[in-house]
């Protein structure tokens, strides 16, 4: 979001070079994008494993009955 407001911000308007718009999407929007997709896909990661613990099932393993 504050890449994306950076950009509509038209620093030309400033007098600053139209080359700063393009500083702006490379150096501010994509590597916030990127972070946002690899913290939602950790978080994701985090909360299936926790899920997956908390069910008490694992894929591929059978259970032996108790014997007592």
């Amino acid at each position: 979001m504050f890449g994306f407001v950076l950009y509509l911000g038209q620093p030309a308007a400033l007098g600053v070079g139209g080359g700063l718009n393009l500083v702006i999407i490379l150096f501010v929007m994509f590597p916030l994008m990127f972070a946002w997709i690899i913290g939602l896909s950790a978080v994701g990661g985090y909360l299936g494993g926790y899920l997956r613990t908390e069910s008490g099932r694992t894929t591929g393993e059978t259970r032996v009955p108790d014997r007592g």
